[in-house]
């Protein structure tokens, strides 16, 4: 795990890493990547990256924030986004396009995806429903981490 300055963004690649997934985050309070990857049924690598949101354009400015002690709010705030972010790549995500990006003209597998199209179509669906299973996971550790009075400054 990469430990980062959001002990929220830290709970999640924790909660992430539980589910097999292996997470790099590149980037802090000003915004960055995420990245989530797991391996395919068939052992095809996956994986996929969301932005981290910018701490202070969700809470103001950073320095303000810091100033006024407003650093927990800000961080879980980037956290929830981050959160949102793959729920939206989940929603996002099509099984049958990342499958014809995967074959060849004839319908066969390439660079290490399964020779089938059955089995590269069966891999991409095994990977939308891991995408899922992990929004979901994440989504109920940052409700659990939910500081109530933070409630009212989640938009979605």
């Amino acid at each position: 795990m990469n430990e980062t300055n959001n002990k929220y963004i830290d709970k999640l690649t924790d909660v992430a890493e539980g589910q097999g997934w292996t997470v790099q985050v590149d980037g802090n309070e000003k915004g960055g990547r995420v990245s989530f990857h797991k391996s395919a049924p068939s052992g095809y690598p996956f994986f996929f990256e969301v932005d981290l949101p910018e701490s202070d354009t969700i809470a103001g400015d950073l320095t303000d924030v810091v100033k006024l002690g407003l650093k927990d709010k800000a961080d879980y705030l980037q956290a929830y986004g981050l959160v949102n972010n793959v729920y939206d790549s989940w929603f996002d995500f099509d099984a049958r396009f990342e499958t014809s990006i995967r074959v060849d003209e004839n319908g066969h597998g390439m660079n290490g995806a399964p020779y089938d199209y059955s089995d590269v179509l069966a891999d991409m669906k095994a990977c939308e429903s891991n995408m899922d299973k992990l929004h979901r996971v994440l989504h109920n550790a940052i409700e659990k981490e939910d500081p109530s009075k933070y409630k009212n400054s989640i938009e979605r």
